[in-house]
């Protein structure tokens, strides 16, 4: 599955948006889409919409805890609005400029947060949640993401924020290459699992869900909302989190993910 060919460009043609200096510095960059938009995405999704948001949770211990994955298959007529919608908005020029390659929108979940989720708190979760939980990058290689609210979303529901300039900071690939597999190999959700990292040498003791591990003032990391916006692209690679609700809240959302358009997989980039 690819993009429709109307809205493919010669590669000479290709322009960054004026905001791409934004995404390329920051690793990230909130725009504002119209309710006539959202509201055009959402009907292609309302029943599932409807469903998670009244459905009492059970998570299986994968994935998030409400939600529904959606393939060019299953939903083709969502994946067209979403392209034409990131199209119009130069979103898929922004991707394809950063990664300085063809992208294609392969991956859509609609994701409902809750308060009583537990997806956001798997690693350590016998420990109290850290003043950080779930500040993490991504395990997953050569890929550019967007979250995209679907109602209004305020500080109680689980909004996104990221790290700005994150996506810049350096790590040695071994290390980065470690972090991703320990993040999803070993959620050290007792002090059995935590005692077989232990035994782990020291150059292998990396996780990419640093959160979990780290405590303090919150300054530390300053942390980016995007107040007024609702859809962030960004570079999964940088440090961010979202979906920790509270008081009640609610957040509905999609999460997107472009690959690499070359292959049927995305490569092994650090």
């Amino acid at each position: 599955a690819t993009r429709a060919a109307v809205f493919e460009l010669p590669a000479c043609l290709k322009v960054k948006p004026h905001w791409y200096g934004n995404l390329f510095i920051g690793g990230c960059h909130g725009l504002d889409v119209t309710d006539t938009e959202v509201s055009n995405i959402r009907s292609y999704i309302e029943s599932d919409i409807v469903h998670l948001q009244t459905k009492r949770s059970d998570w299986s211990g994968v994935g998030y805890d409400n939600e529904v994955r959606y393939t060019r298959e299953n939903n083709s007529n969502l994946y067209e609005a979403l392209d034409k919608l990131f199209f119009d908005m130069e979103v898929i020029h922004a991707v394809e400029n950063y990664m300085n390659n063809e992208m294609i929108l392969e991956g859509v979940t609609l994701h409902v947060c809750k308060e009583n989720d537990k997806h956001w708190n798997m690693t350590k979760a016998d420990k109290p949640p850290t003043p950080f939980e779930n500040l993490h990058f991504d395990p997953k290689n050569g890929m550019m993401k967007c979250i995209f609210y679907l109602d209004d979303v305020g500080l109680t529901d689980g909004p996104f924020s990221y790290v700005m300039g994150s996506n810049g900071w350096s790590m040695e690939p071994f290390q980065n290459i470690v972090a991703k597999g320990v993040s999803v190999s070993n959620y050290m959700e007792d002090g059995h699992r935590r005692a077989a990292f232990a035994e782990l040498p020291r150059s292998m003791q990396f996780c990419a869900n640093i959160g979990a591990f780290m405590s303090g003032d919150e300054d530390i990391y300053e942390q980016k909302y995007f107040n007024g916006s609702n859809l962030m692209v960004f570079d999964p690679g940088g440090l961010h989190r979202g979906g920790i609700v509270k008081n009640g809240g609610m957040r509905t959302n999609l999460q997107i993910m472009f690959r690499l358009g070359h292959r049927k997989q995305t490569l092994g980039f650090i």
